[in-house]
């Protein structure tokens, strides 16, 4: 392929598109490609592409078409239609498709429409796709994000696996002391291999957690830090638990520097107004203690009543109230389909949704 023979697709959003995934399909003799594009409508599109020198765009669809089913709400405005598919569930809350397969006769298509749900296409019609069913997410404390599906056993199974980017959220409960009652967020590192995980440790508490200020020693070389920072601690986290302002060096040595003093945890706050805890941190793999981000409110709560707090971090109890083992909902309209079962696994990023007919 020649570069000057690539050219953005039209979009009725107003602005060019490109392409996120493609399927391709054979019929017979005709060639098609199913289209997952970047845009506000019609993420799906079947193009014919039988003559690859001259594709044409045959048939089109997207989650704007089953915006509130059963109420006029969606039909009325524009806008309206345009907030619908910007929400959803969780951490990343759109309802845009991620990606797209077809059943081996290329009669149906399966698309995983992020927080829309899977969604059933019959494409039986390459001009005119018509929506069969969408299989939407349970339980309020799912993340939802469908991002694969792929049909097994001639298309009597559908293996679904969502996209999980809050699988590492803990709770922090308070239970003695100014904050009493409070359960705070969190969120544990999500790049790489972390120190240990609050899981691998085991039941944190109860501890008191002493709120220590930004808690830079940038006269240590050793994570890149800027030099020339030094802040007091404002308490002693010996055989507490560390929670310390985000900002001005690397989260790498505000652990590794509270684990020297002695603490058990870490919990790091963002230091930017209005934040929520940070979802892409890292500890730069050091550190032989756990440790969490939460977010600006949460360190303004603690920097306000900086000693005193009793907590309790159960990493078990936490992820099995959260999200394990959550059933998913099949509509009924897909063949009379059932969900057979959701695994969710909390310290890996995918989870896995398994449905039959």
């Amino acid at each position: 392929v020649h570069l000057s023979s690539i050219r953005p697709l039209d979009s009725l959003a107003g602005f060019p598109l490109g392409v996120h995934d493609l399927y391709l399909l054979q019929r017979d003799q005709e060639l098609f490609v199913l289209l997952v594009t970047e845009g506000l409508f019609d993420n799906f599109q079947i193009w014919d592409i039988t003559d690859p020198t001259s594709p044409v765009q045959r048939g089109t669809w997207g989650a704007e078409q089953i915006c509130d089913p059963g109420t006029a709400l969606c039909t009325d405005s524009i806008s309206i239609i345009v907030t619908w598919l910007a929400q959803g569930r969780g951490t990343s809350a759109n309802r845009f498709l991620h990606d797209v397969w077809a059943s081996e006769d290329g009669e149906t298509a399966y698309l995983p429409n992020w927080d829309a749900g899977m969604v059933i296409l019959d494409i039986s019609d390459v001009d005119n796709p018509l929506f069969v069913s969408s299989a939407p997410f349970a339980g309020p404390d799912d993340e939802g994000n469908s991002h694969a599906a792929v049909p097994a056993r001639g298309g009597d199974l559908v293996i679904e696996a969502s996209e999980d980017f809050d699988h590492q959220r803990l709770a922090v409960k308070v239970v003695d002391g100014p904050l009493s009652g409070s359960v705070f967020g969190g969120i544990e590192d999500v790049a790489g291999p972390p120190p240990p995980r609050f899981a691998d440790v085991g039941i944190i508490g109860p501890v008191e957690a002493v709120f220590v200020g930004r808690g830079c020693d940038t006269n240590n070389f050793n994570f890149g830090d800027i030099p020339g920072t030094f802040d007091p601690y404002l308490n002693d986290p010996s055989g507490k638990v560390a929670v310390i302002r985000g900002g001005a060096c690397t989260f790498a040595s505000k652990l590794a520097r509270a684990e020297a003093a002695g603490a058990v945890a870490v919990l790091i706050a963002s230091s930017v107004p209005g934040a929520g805890p940070f979802g892409n941190a890292i500890f730069q793999n050091v550190g032989g203690i756990p440790g969490m981000f939460l977010s600006t409110a949460d360190g303004d709560a603690f920097e306000a009543s900086p000693t005193g707090n009793i907590l309790v971090i159960d990493h078990a109890q936490d992820c099995e109230d959260a999200d394990s083992f959550v059933k998913m909902q099949v509509a009924p309209t897909w063949y009379g389909g059932t969900g057979v079962s959701r695994l969710n696994e909390p310290e890996e990023d995918a989870i896995v949704a398994v449905s039959q007919r």
